[in-house]
């Protein structure tokens, strides 16, 4: 980015030195020429100018993001629900009619928000938690039973 500031500070630099020396210019060809060379840097400096700009608006709406994934991040704690099973909970303070939603540990640190949905699993009548975008699954109680992949949801994401 700061290449691309410098190179169109010396493409103006060129383009007054040619306009200076235009003026003392007396030759026809050699005039047409040096406007001919002064048309081409305004035209690459124009150039840069409108590939500068669009990047900047690509950083800033980037960077927009990174803001809005912040404040959405900061409305969640990580929670322990059982020893070694872990999620993200929306906080008490952040949470809308006492009602709060877990989100998956995995999505959470793709800077998704993949929902938890509570489900009762049989064979074995197995309590599982399960996110629909990335497929994980975690157990509550019971164990995994082989019939169990035919529950399992299909990835949104990748």
């Amino acid at each position: 980015m700061v290449a691309e500031v410098f190179a169109g500070l010396s493409a103006f630099n060129s383009m007054f030195n040619i306009a200076k020396s235009i003026k003392d210019m007396n030759d026809e060809n050699v005039r047409n020429k040096a406007v001919s060379e002064l048309w081409e840097h305004i035209f690459t400096a124009q150039t840069r100018y409108a590939e500068a700009s669009e990047r900047i608006h690509e950083l800033e709406a980037k960077l927009k993001t990174f803001e809005d994934w912040e404040a959405q991040k900061a409305k969640y704690e990580l929670v322990e629900l059982q020893p070694g099973i872990r999620v993200y909970r929306t906080k008490q303070s952040e949470a809308e009619n006492g009602s709060s939603v877990e989100v998956c540990i995995s999505c959470f640190g793709d800077r998704h928000m993949g929902i938890l949905q509570h489900q009762t699993w049989n064979p074995g009548r197995c309590n599982v938690l399960v996110c629909n975008d990335c497929g994980s699954v975690v157990y509550l109680n019971g164990s995994p039973h082989p019939d169990h992949e035919t529950y399992r949801p299909t990835p949104y994401k990748t």
